[in-house]
């Protein structure tokens, strides 16, 4: 969930990870599709963040 009630999205596609922002109206802001390393990398770096 995102600060402002929102959500964001993390499907796999056959490229590598879509990620799509959604607001808290539940209707998508933005959408990227990132290879599966860049969004491992974001993902480890989140994780880190978290536990920070």
């Amino acid at each position: 969930m995102t600060p402002d009630k929102g959500s964001i999205i993390a499907r796999r596609v056959i490229t590598g990870i879509d990620l799509e922002v959604r607001n808290a109206e539940g209707e998508t802001i933005a959408s990227v599709v990132t290879s599966f390393e860049e969004a491992w990398e974001l993902f480890k770096a989140l994780g880190e963040e978290l536990d920070a």
